[in-house]
């Protein structure tokens, strides 16, 4: 799970509470608790990803101008009042980084909702992670990969690079993909030892 950023201003602070109060009752346990939009950015900038969830407008910054810069590993839950809809429709607030929901919502929807953005943040800390390091292997394949070479590495007393070099020639041997010979010596491994 990503970090939970809740930013209500002062005079809001029961409702950040409440907030913040099941958000944990749901299982959510990184969560910060800011009282402006500058704290907030603050706040983001030395995290990885999660969840700004703040309403319409704080003491110094109303929710266009935190959005424009919202660092690209967060998403925006903005929490609108009625009186605010009169304002501002609904159909004007949508972006690729802000979900809306209106006030007062249903704890069963507003966890949903944070619970579908905080996958879908997951997924693109996990493919920036990917473009970071070059990787283009699922993070499940790799660690098949780093286990089979160990495997070598501790059975046949090879490098780390000699494992490697032998599961890309059983690769080509066989016509398999490089996890695919990394789950087949995994699995050989394991029926020895049970055997």
């Amino acid at each position: 799970m990503g970090i939970l950023i809740i930013a209500f201003p002062e005079s809001r602070q029961k409702t950040a509470a409440r907030i913040e109060e099941i958000l944990t009752g749901h299982g959510f346990r990184e969560i910060v608790r800011v009282r402006t939009g500058s704290e907030a950015l603050r706040k983001m900038g030395r995290l990885k990803g999660g969840i700004l969830i703040c309403p319409k407008r704080l003491p110094d910054l109303y929710y266009t101008e935190l959005l424009e810069y919202l660092p690209p590993h967060f998403e925006m839950l903005l929490l609108i009042g009625e009186k605010d809809l009169q304002h501002t429709p609904l159909s004007g607030l949508y972006t690729d980084s802000i979900v809306t929901l209106q006030m007062p919502v249903k704890v069963h929807a507003f966890i949903e909702t944070v619970r579908m953005m905080d996958a879908a943040s997951a997924a693109h800390r996990i493919e920036r992670l990917r473009r970071d390091t070059g990787s283009t292997r699922d993070p499940r394949d790799e660690n098949y990969i780093r286990n089979a070479k160990e495997v070598l590495m501790q059975r046949r007393h090879m490098t780390e690079e000699q494992a490697h070099k032998y599961l890309q020639k059983e690769s080509m041997d066989t016509g398999r993909k490089l996890v695919e010979s990394a789950q087949m010596i995994l699995l050989m491994e394991f029926m020895q030892r049970t055997l």
